[in-house]
């Protein structure tokens, strides 16, 4: 996988970014759109044999590792690598579907009457943290086990899904989105680079800056999941709120521009 900014003929020598191997598509267009913003061509490399998020963190400026990677924030993740902090998806990953079995209704009116079933959650999430944290029983499970079998076997009651993933639900009937109810914390997905990688992160930090400031953010938000929140109606939702003890005191939540509206 390549693919370098198209800056005009005046951009020489682009900078070599690796990244993990298939790559979100959206992800790279915001990687991208902040480089370009900065008069920075980029060609972007895939490095194979990335198994989980941790690892991902761990490999970063390493000499067989990646150089950028994006991911859940958390004062852990923070530790290990250096976040450019500015959420790259708005905040909307702290919006959480609730899946359930259909045969098995359940009562989600409120945090207290969700707190009786079970939440299955992957292994290498920080959300189980989360999930935890607000008194939840968390089953925890392998990267490549299949979420959708054990949920529907009965190993535990509820998948919080995260709203980009909500098309992975329709090759599985027997389980439903619940319909009026959702689950939000705030959260935020950065861009991360080496601790060491000052002038990767000032450059990337800058392009981000760049791309709130003039819109480019929003529009390729919209162009990729303007249908999906469109369908996630997120006003007509019951939102049950969870505290998010993992978010760093640095998340600034306090800048509207950086947050989809409907998160404050």
């Amino acid at each position: 996988m390549s693919m370098a900014s198209e800056l005009g003929e005046h951009v020489e020598n682009p900078v070599i970014i690796r990244v993990s191997a298939g790559a979100n598509e959206y992800a790279l267009a915001v990687l991208q759109a902040a480089f370009s913003s900065q008069r920075q061509a980029v060609v972007f490399q895939a490095v194979q044999n990335i198994p989980t998020q941790d690892r991902a963190m761990r490999l970063l400026g390493k000499r067989d590792g990646i150089d950028v990677f994006w991911a859940v924030t958390s004062k852990e993740r923070e530790k290990l690598g250096k976040a450019v902090l500015i959420p790259i998806e708005k905040g909307l990953i702290g919006y959480r579907y609730i899946v359930t079995r259909k045969n098995q209704p359940l009562a989600l009116r409120d945090l207290m009457a969700l707190r009786k079933y079970s939440v299955g959650l992957r292994e290498d999430w920080p959300d189980q943290e989360v999930f935890s944290a607000n008194g939840f029983d968390v089953f925890s499970f392998a990267k490549d086990a299949d979420e959708f079998e054990m949920l529907d076997s009965g190993r535990f009651d509820i998948l919080p899904l995260d709203i980009f993933s909500k098309d992975l639900i329709t090759a599985h009937p027997q389980l439903q989105i619940a319909p009026h109810t959702i689950i939000y914390y705030p959260s935020a997905v950065y861009f991360f680079v080496a601790n060491e990688a000052s002038a990767l992160h000032q450059m990337l930090s800058k392009g981000m800056e760049q791309i709130v400031q003039n819109g480019t953010l929003d529009s390729l938000l919209n162009a990729h999941y303007g249908v999906l929140l469109t369908e996630l109606a997120l006003a007509e939702k019951v939102k049950i709120n969870l505290t998010n003890p993992l978010l760093p005191a640095t998340a600034p939540l306090w800048r509207k521009e950086m947050w989809q509206s409907s998160t404050h």
